[in-house]
């Protein structure tokens, strides 16, 4: 099972990996062959670099290669430390739930059986810690998926943002206007004015 889940996922791995760098590869237009219609759009048109879709595919398949994708590569070890870090405490409050739960089950059996923490708590402090490991590890899960899904999120809007113009021709500037009152006068008012350089 573990085998055929493996071959699975470096087959969607190595796909993705594929349609990213189909793209960065150039081919020569054969001037032989006949123009196809506009409406027609190849698959390098219609998922021309940078597309959001690609790097939201990539960062589901694998976490951070929507980051590479984008040339984001700073991001990479970020996303990274954040799933290392909750799935360490995912495994480690588990460990300490299943080491509670144990010594409860010991110590309310009949003949009680001495556990490891036999004179050190008491049943309701087994019951108290077993509850609060529990409950650090189901944060820990949803900081694991919380982590894993601004993955898929930040690979996305970035992959968008790529295409966001950021040129000096547009630009905001504060600016003083006049405008007349109730009795004509003129004042001076602030204003925003949002302006296109052609």
């Amino acid at each position: 099972m573990p085998d055929k889940l493996l071959q699975k996922t470096l087959i969607v791995s190595l796909l993705c990996l594929f349609a990213v760098f189909n793209n960065a590869t150039a081919q020569k237009k054969d001037s032989a062959k006949p123009a196809k219609p506009k409406d027609t759009l190849t698959f390098r048109q219609k998922y021309a670099y940078p597309n959001a879709k690609v790097a939201m595919l990539c960062s589901v398949v694998i976490p951070g290669l929507g980051q590479a994708y984008n040339h984001k590569y700073w991001k990479i070890p970020i996303v990274y430390a954040g799933l290392g870090t909750a799935a360490y405490f995912i495994i480690t409050n588990q460990q300490q739930y299943l080491s509670f739960n144990t010594a409860l089950k010991q110590r309310t059996s009949n003949p009680v059986i001495k556990d490891q923490y036999f004179g050190i708590y008491t049943i309701d402090d087994l019951v108290n810690n077993e509850n609060t490991c529990a409950r650090y590890r189901n944060i820990s899960i949803f900081a694991a998926a919380f982590v894993y899904l601004l993955n898929i999120v930040d690979a996305n809007v970035d992959g968008q943002l790529r295409k966001f113009d950021v040129s000096d021709d547009i630009s905001l500037h504060f600016s003083p206007q006049l405008s007349p009152d109730q009795f004509g006068k003129f004042t001076i008012q602030p204003g925003f004015s949002l302006v296109k350089r052609f």
